[in-house]
């Protein structure tokens, strides 16, 4: 956990990495770019599920939001249906209170 808040942090030293001796400074540049690499790749295939539950959730509360508007506006038909008995006075009340949505 130490590196990894370090890195979190942003504490890390790239050059405290890479060896100082002669023959083993471009070794040690040439075994980071692979593994880099693969960091990189592994951080972006992780964010194709992370965008696609992201996106269920939203669709979902989206359903759920309409869910909510449809049974609010059958409410208002049914009561207004019951007080009402003329039909043109019960849609005039029906889109009043719909506006009111």
């Amino acid at each position: 956990m130490k590196y990894t808040n370090q890195i979190i942090n942003g504490e890390v030293n790239i050059q405290g990495l890479i060896s100082n001796k002669r023959y083993l400074k471009p070794a040690t540049v040439i075994m980071t770019l692979p593994v880099a690499m693969f960091g990189f790749i592994l951080f972006g295939l992780a964010l194709l599920p992370a965008a696609v539950m992201d996106l269920g959730r939203y669709v979902k509360l989206e359903y759920l939001r309409q869910v909510k508007i449809y049974h609010r506006v059958n409410y208002i038909n049914e009561a207004v249906a019951s007080l009402t008995s003329d039909k043109n006075t019960a849609q005039q009340v029906c889109k009043r209170l719909t506006a009111m949505l």
